[in-house]
């Protein structure tokens, strides 16, 4: 499903389209694809300690979290556990964590924020 977003517990969504650079310190080149599993996981779930700070921290907005499988195309396979979203709806705004501190960004939902990260769809992360 391109372009698709599930906020129901337990559901994914998947997209591949053609990437112009992917945000993840490979040399992987733009005529690559990049397809992306997002599974929606519980806060308390996060692996990553400062989403799992700023969803645990106090506030009164909504936090919604997963969990991404990134296949980035021929040789490179699935990296199933690696990367972590966590999208705060009341100002918009997600955090992207792949084995390092997560990357801040203005996002319209998880989505968004993982198509900002891999630079698809002439989207990038911005401050």
């Amino acid at each position: 499903m391109n372009g698709s977003y599930f906020y129901g517990a337990d559901e994914t969504t998947s997209a591949s389209t053609p990437t112009q650079a992917v945000h993840n310190h490979r040399n992987v080149p733009a005529t690559r694809e990049a397809t992306y599993i997002i599974t929606l996981i519980d806060i308390d779930d996060l692996t990553a300690i400062d989403l799992s700070q700023e969803a645990h921290a106090p506030s009164d907005s909504d936090c919604h979290a997963a969990s991404v499988q990134i296949d980035l195309g021929i040789g490179h396979g699935w990296e199933p556990e690696a990367v972590e979203v966590l999208f705060v709806d009341s100002v918009y705004r997600a955090g992207v964590a792949h084995g390092a501190p997560a990357d801040w960004t203005d996002a319209d939902s998880i989505e968004d924020a993982v198509e900002r990260y891999l630079e698809i769809n002439g989207k990038e992360m911005t401050a």
